[in-house]
């Protein structure tokens, strides 16, 4: 990037004198490129997130608007609740290159909860009448038995 002087000169033939230009040439950095690809995990899962750039040293990135540790080229992410989110991931240029952002989707899908016990039964009753039961460590008693 800068700006330059070009010498130009013919080389003579025996009709001709030889003829030198200068000619001044401005080399003007461009944008680099990054290309990263919507990302869509399961809760509790994690991802490491490959982004391609050119005319870049380096990346950095932000969840929702929150920094996020990269290595190199690689944006992990891991930790979110169920939901979407913005993942933005923005060059940082070699000394030819301008920057650039690219902001994707990060989609984080809600789970089936599956209850792997020890499961807990246990009930109280006076007479023939249960008052109350603990399931799974959860304790109904009272009305909350006229809904089961």
């Amino acid at each position: 990037m800068g700006n330059y002087n070009l010498t130009v000169s013919t080389v003579p033939d025996d009709n001709h004198n030889s003829v030198t230009k200068i000619v001044a040439v401005t080399v003007n950095k461009i944008n680099s490129t990054v290309d990263v690809g919507a990302v869509e995990l399961d809760y509790g899962s994690s991802v490491n997130v490959s982004v391609t750039a050119e005319g870049a040293v380096g990346i950095t990135a932000m969840i929702d608007g929150d920094s996020v540790g990269v290595v190199g080229f690689v944006v992990p992410v891991s930790g979110l609740d169920a939901g979407n989110y913005s993942l933005t991931v923005t060059t940082v240029p070699d000394d030819n290159h301008y920057a650039v952002t690219k902001t994707v989707k990060i989609t984080v899908n809600k789970i089936d909860k599956n209850y792997e016990g020890p499961y807990h039964f246990s009930h109280e009753t006076h007479g023939n009448v249960a008052e109350s039961f603990c399931f799974r460590n959860m304790h109904f008693g009272g009305s909350a038995l006229e809904h089961l």
